[in-house]
């Protein structure tokens, strides 16, 4: 049983791997890189994509990268992984853009994954960008205000995964409860922060 924490919470680490993933007109979401060309995310931010008529449309099956508060500074990514079932979901930045992608992130620490699970997390948070509970609308002034928000932090509590068989499985049943979506922070990352620093988990959608 996961339930999530009072705040306050400490300071976010490593705020520079987290992303906003835009489909415009459909969805948002939090995004972190992982890899060289990699973004985890939760699959119901990138659900639209995987519908065939939004496929054919103007996005071409891409959704916006974006790092920091500028919409005209995105990068494309495409779908490569989903898993519906676990709420997850790979993208892959794409290859036009990824010396871009790359130079910017070539300062910036890896994530370690929680593979094996650890025995025991002491505790836990989300990093994330609120969105607000309803529909994504590019024209809209909430969609203006989320480019410009701020990364924020849900203090959590979590139990591991029980012998995961591979990376992805340990982050898919590592995750934080749905009492969490409450802030928004669908695809948010999730990390152990004791007794080690762990990518764990992502915020899966509202139910």
């Amino acid at each position: 049983m996961t339930q999530a924490a009072p705040l306050p919470t400490p300071p976010l680490t490593g705020p520079e791997r987290l992303a906003k993933v835009r489909i415009p007109g459909l969805s948002r979401g939090t995004g972190y890189a992982i890899g060289t060309v990699g973004v985890l995310t939760a699959r119901s931010v990138i659900e639209p994509l995987l519908r065939p008529e939004v496929l054919a449309g103007p996005t071409g099956g891409s959704a916006e990268i974006i790092v920091g508060a500028d919409p005209d500074h995105a990068y494309a990514a495409r779908v490569v992984w989903e898993d519906g079932g676990r709420d997850l979901a790979l993208l892959q930045i794409a290859d036009e853009h990824r010396r871009s992608w790359q130079t910017r992130l070539a300062t910036t620490p890896a994530p370690v994954l929680a593979h094996p699970a650890p025995e025991q997390i002491d505790a836990a948070a989300a990093d994330g960008f609120p969105v607000p509970a309803r529909p994504a609308d590019p024209a809209d002034d909430a969609a203006l205000t989320w480019m410009l928000t701020a990364p924020e932090r849900v203090a959590l509590t979590v139990e591991p995964a029980a012998s995961p068989t591979d990376p992805a499985e340990a982050i898919a049943t590592a995750g934080p409860s749905k009492d969490v979506t409450k802030h928004g922070l669908t695809g948010a990352a999730v990390f152990a922060t004791s007794p080690a620093r762990l990518l764990i988990g992502v915020v899966p959608g509202r139910p």
